[in-house]
């Protein structure tokens, strides 16, 4: 009798587990951050300041969020724009190649600002929450990214709208969709032990 209630007490426990995943991914995507994220500048005037969260150098994602940011720059009063993402491999920087994108496309150096500690992009949000307390601040990447950033930034209090970058499409797009799973889920676990 003891060794049938072991197996079935794991799949209940597997099946739970399943089910909190499932509605945590639901909230994140659907509920909490929906009505944040904006596909055109006019809604976004009022905002001054842009956090692009962080992209290699050579991919259309890089180009598709750094392009949006100048999107912005060019027709909203943008004072400052964070370049924040992974550094630290040897010949490789996303802050630093996203500043030389802005400078050839001449965004002023004195309005941009690096964050060399945004591995992920829990750090980026958290990151700029800790350094902009009450400041309100446009987030760039694409559409299903943007959910997730948006969220950490709510749950950290830094009033933030996200600004959509073209999409992923083909087999990109699932393999994209399957990493943003998972990764909701990891943030999930960030922001319950604020690690």
């Amino acid at each position: 009798m003891n060794k049938r209630i072991k197996p079935v007490k794991k799949i209940m426990l597997l099946s739970l587990l399943l089910i909190m995943v499932s509605v945590a991914n639901y909230y994140v995507y659907k509920i909490a951050t929906h009505r944040q994220i904006f596909f055109s500048v006019a809604p976004l005037k009022n905002y001054h300041r842009v956090l692009i969260l962080g992209a290699g150098k050579n991919n259309p994602v890089f180009y598709s969020r750094m392009n949006a940011a100048l999107k912005l720059y060019r027709t909203a009063e943008i004072e400052k724009i964070t370049c924040s993402g992974l550094t630290g491999v040897v010949n490789y920087s996303e802050p630093y190649d996203m500043r030389d994108y802005l400078l050839q496309n001449k965004v002023p150096d004195s309005i941009i600002v690096l964050d060399t500690a945004g591995n992920h992009t829990y750090n980026s949000v958290v990151n700029y929450a800790n350094q902009h307390k009450g400041d309100s601040v446009i987030i760039v990447s694409q559409a299903q990214h943007l959910n997730r950033a948006l969220f950490i930034a709510n749950c950290k209090g830094l009033r933030a709208v996200g600004f959509a970058a073209s999409g992923f499409h083909g087999d990109y797009n699932r393999e994209w969709a399957f990493t943003e799973f998972l990764s909701r889920i990891k943030c999930s676990f960030n922001l319950v032990f604020n690690s």
